[in-house]
């Protein structure tokens, strides 16, 4: 009987953990504040630390535009403004006169709208590189993987939630 129980329960725990990892990706509620026109938004975004260089994130804001927000932890140039590429394993995008704003002491933010099809960049090639002017940081391909993993989720929920 007792076997019985234990095997219940371990099979129990296992079910729950697969259905758990099978979760579909979905969006939280957020606000986004843009520093060129003073304004607060608010939307829905998906976020992930990365393990060296802060925080990235997919925003959807309530009126159907797409941001990226980036925190940086190296190459801090606040309040300058310049032109930013994000590389993609080879395939490039340039913003021109993007502002490096200041989080907090040693963090930088950059946020840029994008479109629907870098977020399909972004799901399939992942990260390499921001540069900043002259500026370049570059992502370990841990990183890399976990950005692709982020626009997956963020792809998959914009085409789920018009």
């Amino acid at each position: 009987m007792k076997k019985l129980v234990a095997f219940i329960f371990i099979s129990s725990a296992f079910f729950v953990q697969i259905i758990c990892a099978q979760t579909p990706c979905s969006l939280v509620p957020d606000t986004l504040f843009l520093e060129d026109t003073k304004t607060t938004i608010s939307g829905l975004s998906f976020k992930a630390k990365l393990k060296s260089h802060g925080e990235f994130k997919l925003f959807k804001a309530d009126n159907g535009k797409l941001y990226l927000y980036f925190q940086v932890t190296e190459n801090l140039y606040f309040d300058k403004r310049d032109n930013l590429e994000i590389e993609s394993n080879g395939r490039s995008i340039n913003f021109k006169n993007v502002l490096h704003q200041k989080f907090d002491k040693y963090t930088g933010l950059y946020v840029v709208e994008i479109w629907k099809n870098y977020v399909v960049t972004l799901k399939d090639e992942g990260l390499s590189s921001l540069t900043f002017g002259k500026a370049t940081t570059k992502f370990y391909k841990s990183e890399s993987k976990m950005v692709k993993q982020v626009a997956d989720c963020f792809y998959q929920a914009i085409n789920i939630k018009k």
